[in-house]
């Protein structure tokens, strides 16, 4: 647009690491979901829609699941129910559950906070984050996973690769399901792998917390000008 480069500065959202941190979960995941314990969860959080892509998750859990491994996908988000007959027709019932966002009217209390504790339960509770969408703006649900410390492994296209650096935050996967399967795969009953990553995880989203993004805004709007 024949903006000098000088003129453009990238700040982006944040998420409340405070609340993260102190968050106690408002259920039983294994439990409410009728999961086995010994289960190892992946978890996919966002809305239905063509550009999220989740249907490479239902195409890489069909090829993991021939492993007869003990996993199981959680995909959560308004509208993903319309996944049930890909599931289905894969016969993955087993292996996918499909979770859709209670559905909330008008909350005008103080203590009623996005994102929902619903969600942050399934964070918290779950063992890797999977984020497969083609396009992002910017990715919160990424950034959100990480901040509970969960290592994430992300498709590599705009805006997914601007939050996780791959090698360094996560893992980059170039949208192929034989690939996203491999992953998934060297995660199962890797506590070493889980335990080094999570802690990148960790590392990462606290460039991303509230306070640093407010003092980055803060910064420009008090620049004298030239």
């Amino acid at each position: 647009l024949g903006i000098k480069e000088d003129n453009i500065i990238s700040i982006p959202n944040g998420v409340d690491i405070k609340r993260i941190k102190n968050f106690k979960s408002s259920f039983n995941l294994k439990k409410k979901f009728h999961i086995k314990v010994s289960d190892f969860i992946f978890l996919s959080v966002g809305r239905y829609h063509v550009k999220k892509n989740f249907e490479i998750l239902i195409k890489a859990t069909k090829k993991l699941c021939k492993n007869k491994k003990k996993f199981k996908l959680l995909i959560y988000g308004s509208g993903i129910n319309k996944l049930s007959s890909t599931v289905k027709d894969n016969k993955l019932e087993n292996f996918i559950k499909l979770i859709e966002p209670k559905k909330k009217s008008k909350n005008t209390s103080k203590d009623f906070k996005l994102p929902s504790s619903e969600v942050f339960s399934l964070y918290k509770q779950s063992n890797v984050f999977l984020m497969p969408s083609l396009i992002e703006s910017f990715g919160i649900v990424t950034v959100e996973a990480m901040s509970f410390g969960l290592p994430v492994v992300i498709n590599n296209s705009s805006g997914n690769r601007d939050i996780v650096r791959n090698g360094k935050d996560g893992y980059l996967f170039n949208n192929s399901e034989n690939e996203l399967s491999k992953i998934m795969e060297e995660f199962l009953d890797n506590k070493i792998l889980i335990k080094k990553q999570s802690r990148k995880s960790l590392d990462r989203s606290k460039n991303f917390d509230w306070s640093r993004i407010v003092d980055k805004y803060i910064e420009i709007y008090s620049r004298k000008k030239k």
